[in-house]
């Protein structure tokens, strides 16, 4: 990973890092930690760029996201995909990781596997993305059966929707189809 990180800056002229990982936030306190914790446990950490999109927390989330080490930046409450779209125009890597505030990769290989994947896929495909399962406790996210609809394609192979907690872009090919939707 590392070598291939190299050859992009250095060729494509991006950034240090081989993904930025655009996460919105609206006082995501309680959670925000778990999910930045976890994004330090990759084995790939050191080639990612945090970016902490706050659209508008009155909690302490914006603090807790710069303890971190996160890149914070300012939305103007618009909502997630305004937030999600702030962060990926202003991302410095050629490949976009999107979580929510609330998602906790499952592993520490959860990002060097959507990369994977997309390294190796033809030019033509967008992205990657993989199922979010609530995790079991008594907030109001585990009781909802929609976290991932399923099924997430049409019967025709076409998305029904653009998942954002837990998938990976390509960053100039999401730009040019006007990121996400609001």
């Amino acid at each position: 990973m590392t070598q291939y990180r190299t050859v992009c800056a250095t060729e494509h002229g991006w950034g240090d890092a081989l993904a930025s990982i655009v996460i919105p936030c609206l006082n995501a306190g309680s959670t925000l930690p778990a999910t930045l914790s976890a994004i330090k446990a990759q084995s790939i950490a050191e080639d990612l760029e945090v970016i902490v999109v706050d659209d508008g927390s009155v909690d302490d989330s914006v603090a807790i996201a710069g303890s971190a080490g996160a890149r914070v930046l300012f939305s103007e409450a618009h909502g997630s995909a305004a937030a999600r779209n702030h962060g990926i125009r202003r991302s410095t890597a050629r490949f976009i990781l999107s979580l929510d505030a609330d998602c906790v990769p499952c592993d520490n290989e959860w990002a060097e596997r959507h990369l994977r994947v997309l390294e190796v896929s033809s030019a033509h495909v967008l992205g990657t993305a993989g199922p979010t399962v609530p995790a079991p406790s008594a907030d109001r996210w585990s009781q909802r059966q929609d976290i991932t609809p399923h099924p997430a394609w049409s019967e025709d192979g076409e998305p029904l929707y653009g998942v954002a907690g837990n998938a990976c872009y390509r960053r100039v090919a999401l730009l040019e189809v006007g990121g996400f939707p609001p």
